[in-house]
């Protein structure tokens, strides 16, 4: 009798060992709700989160605040963390808008540099999303030194035209905070120009001595899409291309020595001469 109860207590723990691992593979546990899920609205974006402000321009910059869909109209309340940075309280979507572009404005002064958060306040933010500023984004606006005109230069490619190629109204500007800093305005744009699919380009920056012979070039890389998207490469030392680069003067005239690159790298030598008309 005792064996026979002894053998029964075995049969219905292993029974009950059996119910117990089904039960547990076959329970599910259902995901809690996101928090604020059906109050999350809108993101900011932007391509560009520092500015640099040249001598008396405006010191604004742009945003976009934007929102998952265009259901109905919304308002969306902004915030932002620095007093001398304003930005609209709030930004209204028309039914069926997605993105708004938002203007803010900087208070800056010369040789100063503001940084600020600004965000989408918290009943309008959709916290989860995956765009490039979230529901905030850091920005940093400065005000540089005036750049003053002081005259032009005649500017002549020395590759791709074999110097055919040549403007003569360059502007030659000198920085307000060190005598010695000069640039060359948008160089590439003005002589190749939208025809050769150049929309735009950085100044070219240089330094001479006090004989305005030659000192140094500010290290420069620009892709200005030029004919087969080529962009142009100065490198300063240190960098294992800096032996094709150079700055010279020879007979009232200076010539730069540099690179073409080609999806960011080095494709081929390049050199463009310039001389001071006034």
């Amino acid at each position: 009798m005792n064996k026979i109860l002894k053998y029964g207590l075995y049969s219905v723990m292993a029974v009950m060992s059996l119910v117990s691992v089904s039960c547990t593979d076959e329970y599910k546990y259902d995901p809690a709700d996101p928090a604020n899920a059906d109050n999350a609205k809108a993101a900011i974006e932007a391509a560009k989160t520092n500015f640099v402000i040249e001598g008396e321009d405006a010191a604004t910059f742009t945003f976009n605040v934007t929102r998952p869909n265009g259901e109905g109209a919304a308002t969306v309340a902004l915030e932002c963390n620095n007093s001398k940075i304003s930005v609209p309280a709030t930004v209204d979507f028309a039914a069926g808008e997605t993105s708004k572009e938002v203007t803010a404005t900087a208070d800056v002064a010369v040789g100063e540099t503001l940084d600020c958060v600004i965000k989408i306040a918290d009943k309008d933010a959709d916290i989860y999303s995956e765009a490039n500023g979230h529901y905030m984004l850091n920005f940093s606006v400065s005000r540089d030194y005036p750049w003053n005109t002081v005259g032009t230069c005649t500017v002549a490619d020395l590759t791709l035209s074999q110097g055919k190629l040549q403007n003569d109204g360059i502007l030659l500007q000198q920085y307000s905070k060190d005598s010695s800093k000069y640039r060359l305005y948008k160089p590439f744009y003005y002589l190749f120009g939208p025809d050769n699919g150049v929309t735009d380009c950085k100044n070219f920056v240089f330094y001479l001595n006090e004989d305005m012979t030659p000192k140094s070039v500010v290290p420069y890389t620009d892709e200005f899409n030029l004919l087969d998207q080529y962009g142009f490469a100065y490198y300063g030392a240190g960098n294992s291309f800096a032996s094709y680069c150079y700055f010279q003067y020879e007979e009232g005239a200076y010539y730069v020595g540099a690179l073409l690159t080609q999806g960011g790298s080095p494709y081929a030598t390049y050199s463009f001469a310039f001389f001071i008309n006034e």
